[in-house]
Order: structure tokens, then sequence, then C-alpha cells
């Protein structure tokens, strides 16, 4: 099953590429708003339960299939260390467009919110964004692409006291062929992209950061 998997894995990463055109910065970096905080920490948590198990790496992003259904993780083929990390930079990226400077505050997966609240405390007294990861999965069983995902999100003010709190959970189901010629892979980001716009375009959200 591991030779299987093996062989297999080069050919399924392949299809997803194929040879579609590659997405714009534009296309896949999150537009936020203007913010009267022109400073702000974040914070985004690996929680999800067969991370934290140990089943699947920190970097895992897509479950793939064989024949006959069997499924095999994919990791992400992004330039970074972990999958909360590449979404941080995905939230960073938007907001610096926006002339808001992000603080990337990074913790050990599993970790607390009061254990993550302090350490921010400790070095900054901006605000706070911090959300929890416990659903972000791609499954590429039959004829379309299905992610289900779910983030809590947490506004903190300078002292770690939690301004507002919310859950933002759901699924996609994306058809290869809504993809326009971009790679499986772009088509994905553009989903996390049009996620993360819908929690901070959330109003209580939206003013317990500009609060």
């Amino acid at each position: 099953m591991k030779i299987a998997i093996r062989l297999f894995i080069p050919l399924i990463v392949i299809s997803l590429i194929g040879c579609a055109t590659p997405a714009t910065k534009e296309q896949i970096t999150p537009k936020f708003y203007q913010l009267t905080n022109k400073n702000l920490n974040l914070s985004v948590i690996e929680k999800r339960p067969y991370v934290l198990s140990g089943n699947k790496s920190e970097k895992f992003e897509i479950l793939g299939r064989l024949p006959f259904g069997i499924p095999f993780p994919l990791n992400t083929p992004k330039e970074s260390d972990r999958f909360v990390d590449y979404l941080s930079n995905i939230i960073k990226e938007g907001f610096n467009n926006s002339g808001v400077a992000i603080n990337i505050v990074k913790v050990e997966k599993g970790a607390s919110l009061e254990d993550t609240l302090n350490k921010i405390k400790n070095k900054s007294d901006d605000k706070s964004i911090v959300m929890m990861l416990y659903q972000s999965k791609w499954d590429l069983g039959g004829f379309s692409y299905k992610y289900l995902y779910n983030y809590d999100v947490f506004i903190s003010d300078g002292s770690g006291h939690i301004l507002e709190h919310k859950i933002f959970s759901g699924e996609h189901i994306q058809h290869p062929h809504q993809c326009n010629n971009l790679t499986a892979f772009d088509c994905f980001n553009i989903v996390y992209k049009q996620d993360i716009e819908n929690i901070f375009q959330d109003k209580s959200i939206k003013n317990a950061i500009n609060k």
C-alpha cells in the first residue's frame, strides 16, 4: 500500500497543477478595509484534532484519493513550515495592503488561548487577533473538491481582555471547471481568501478591531 501511495502521489499532484495558469497575487490576497488601529498582533493556532493526535502533519492540507477511494494525505506545497503559518501570511499580506502592520506571533500546536494572549501581551500592547483552526481540510473524492473549515476567532485588547469571540464554520464544494484554468492549489487559495475576507467583514469582528 505504501508503495502504491508513493507511485500515485506525483500523478495526483501533476493532475492538480496540470498546464494551468498561476493565479496573480491580487487573486489570492484578501482585500480588507481601512482601520483606525495601524498595528495588530496575529496568532493562528493549530487545533485540528487529527494534527494534535499526530495522525496528520502540521503541513496537512488535502485528503487525496487513490483508486477505490482509498485516502492519503497531501501536505501544503507552500513555502512555510506549517499550514497555520501559511494562513497567517495570507492575512498579514491583506492587512499590509490596507496600511496595517501585522505582528505574527507563532505558538505551538494545541496552545491555549490564555497562554497565547500572555505570550502576545509580553511583547506588545496592541490589539490582537487569535484564530484557532479546528478544521481545514480538502477532500478530493468524487467529481468535486470538498472543503470543510472551522475557525474560532477572538479579538482582544492590549491587556488580553476579550472584546469579541465568534465561530466561523462551513463547507465549500468546488468543481474543477470552476477554477477557470487555475491550478487546483490556487483554486484552494481563492477559497481561503474568500473565507478570511468574510471573517473580517463580519460586523462584530470589524467593530471589535476598530474599537
